[in-house]
């Protein structure tokens, strides 16, 4: 069973994972890794899961994409928008 800390952190990231879908924009692992206080690494391995569409919204900064997934597993409309947020203040006020 998750943390206090850790199920906050898990509720943050469904948060930010609806808001993607929901807008069509990306965000940053490092976005992503200053809200919930974490280093950017970390997002991807221990909480985004198994690559999927829905994950497929937080991106590296410099390609735009998501780190270490299949072409099949990107979100369809994840290159039809060219914006991408990348800092944590600019995500958490979009929230």
């Amino acid at each position: 069973m998750p943390s206090e800390q850790e199920q906050k952190r898990l509720e943050q990231i469904d948060k930010i994972l609806d808001f993607c879908n929901r807008t069509k924009i990306r965000v940053t692992y490092g976005a992503v890794a200053g809200i919930i206080e974490v280093i950017p690494r970390a997002v991807g391995h221990k909480y985004l899961g198994n690559p999927c569409e829905r994950t497929s919204w937080v991106v590296r900064k410099d390609s735009k994409k998501p780190s270490g997934y299949p072409e099949k597993l990107y979100h369809n409309d994840l290159l039809k928008n060219s914006y991408v947020i990348e800092d944590a203040e600019e995500l958490m006020d979009a929230l």
